[in-house]
């Protein structure tokens, strides 16, 4: 896999994993505006079906695209695929790739910083892949406990659906804390990739690392700020 090859399947990984944290923290947060009470629980109440049909397609939205990001299937690219090939493109983070790829960016020659930067560069050793692994391994143990929900409400319906017990036994294993730690690490898995790729530089979150929600967060509180009760 060359250069570019790799960034088109982190930009698709990528582009899933913040997707699902984006559905994830704006359905959480307009859940808490709801609890709020005061104007907002009002701005929701006046239009109950509408916010009842976006909190559910949010719900939804977040199961199946972890679903994707999930998936063992051979003829899809999911995360297992990604860190394959991250593992076999490891000549993409060496420090000699890094500084071709910074003085092709810059068209009058080198950059000064340059030795600077590649004095500085992190190449990943197997303890760094390892790690991918283990991020990977500790999602896929939280979503172990909700892919049945996947599978038997979302994306297929069930033939005990119609039974007033199934889907509470299916959700009482579900916890916000458990879907948060998922993406915390695929944002591992998302963040440490383009560090190394991008600027040579060893990035690991940490666990209780929230930051990225924030954006998604505050987009949820701008858009109640702009709704009038009628």
């Amino acid at each position: 896999m060359n250069e570019a090859e790799y960034r088109d399947a982190h930009k698709l990984i990528e582009s899933q994993i913040t997707g699902a944290a984006r559905v994830f923290y704006t359905y959480l947060e307009i859940q808490k505006i709801a609890s709020e009470g005061g104007d907002n629980f009002r701005k929701i109440q006046q239009d109950g079906h509408f916010w009842t049909l976006e909190l559910y397609a949010l719900q939804c939205t977040t199961f199946i695209i972890l679903g994707r990001l999930f998936d063992k299937r051979t003829d899809v690219y999911s995360i297992p695929g990604f860190l394959d090939d991250t593992v076999k493109s490891r000549d993409l983070f060496s420090k000699a790739a890094l500084k071709e790829r910074k003085r092709d960016a810059v068209k009058d020659g080198p950059p000064g910083w340059l030795e600077d930067l590649l004095s500085r560069a992190h190449e990943p050793t197997d303890d760094d892949f390892n790690k991918l692994t283990d991020a990977f391994e500790a999602a896929k143990k939280e979503w172990q406990l909700l892919a049945p929900i996947r599978h038997k409400v979302f994306a297929h319906t069930d033939r005990n659906a119609l039974d007033a017990n199934f889907q509470a036994t299916l959700f009482e294993n579900t916890t916000i804390v458990g879907v948060e730690d998922i993406l915390n690490n695929l944002m591992k898995i998302r963040l440490m990739t383009w560090e190394l790729l991008e600027n040579g530089r060893l990035r690991w979150i940490a666990d209780d690392y929230r930051t990225y929600a924030d954006v998604y967060i505050n987009d949820a509180r701008q858009l109640f700020g702009h709704i009038h009760i009628g």
